[in-house]
């Protein structure tokens, strides 16, 4: 807990202490519980929203049934939820590692030190879906432009946000501590992976969504 404190109060000394001992796997466990319980009480408020806008036409053998599906979709996204956050943050270190190797003036980068700086990272990231919860709105680019019919337009300007900006400055400072890149290289090579990350898992939703032919 002390960590992912650090990481939002005290960034520097959270990045220090990676530096030294890059430990993961407590701020993940933190991280996943918290992701689970937000995904539970969103849920909860969708599955009751789309219940009470069902036509009057809908019967009581409908909604029941309409409720049970909800449930079980329910407990197979909870249980996977986990291991969809520890892949696709690893991943995504990965590729922040691979990267950073190309510009790094030591002879190695070490994966670990790389995959703590994300995980703790990512308590900024919780943060706008802890005031989603609370139905407080959290301020994007999608704002200063007008609505677009482009899913990947819009799903792209909607992830740029206030936090996002603080997540990318943090990951920049502890890639040019942990992977001695220089401070400018730093700056431009994580929101570069970022971005390309994003539009990767954007273009792939886009993509299932076209082919199965989902509303959106």
């Amino acid at each position: 807990m002390t960590g992912l404190a650090d990481t939002l109060i005290r960034p520097r000394r959270a990045i220090l202490r990676i530096d030294q001992d890059p430990q993961w796997i407590g701020a993940f466990a933190v991280l996943a519980a918290a992701s689970l319980l937000l995904f539970g009480l969103h849920y909860e408020q969708s599955s009751r929203e789309v219940l009470s806008h069902l036509p009057a036409t809908a019967d009581t053998a409908e909604r029941e049934a309409l409720a049970r599906a909800f449930r079980e979709e329910f407990w197979r996204n909870l249980f996977a939820l986990p291991f969809r956050l520890l892949f696709g943050w690893g991943a995504f270190a990965f590729a922040l590692a691979v990267s950073a190797r190309a510009f790094s003036r030591a002879r190695g980068v070490r994966y670990r030190k790389v995959l703590a700086l994300e995980v703790h990272a990512e308590a900024i990231l919780l943060l706008p879906l802890i005031l989603q919860s609370v139905n407080l709105p959290t301020p994007s680019m999608a704002m200063f432009f007008a609505s677009s019919q482009n899913f990947l337009l819009n799903s792209l300007l909607t992830s740029v946000n206030i936090f996002t900006l603080w997540y990318l400055l943090v990951l920049a400072a502890g890639i040019t501590v942990l992977c001695s890149v220089r401070h400018r290289s730093g700056l431009v090579l994580v929101p570069v992976v970022w971005a390309l990350a994003q539009l990767l898992n954007i273009g792939a939703l886009t993509l299932l969504i076209r082919v199965f032919h989902f509303p959106v």
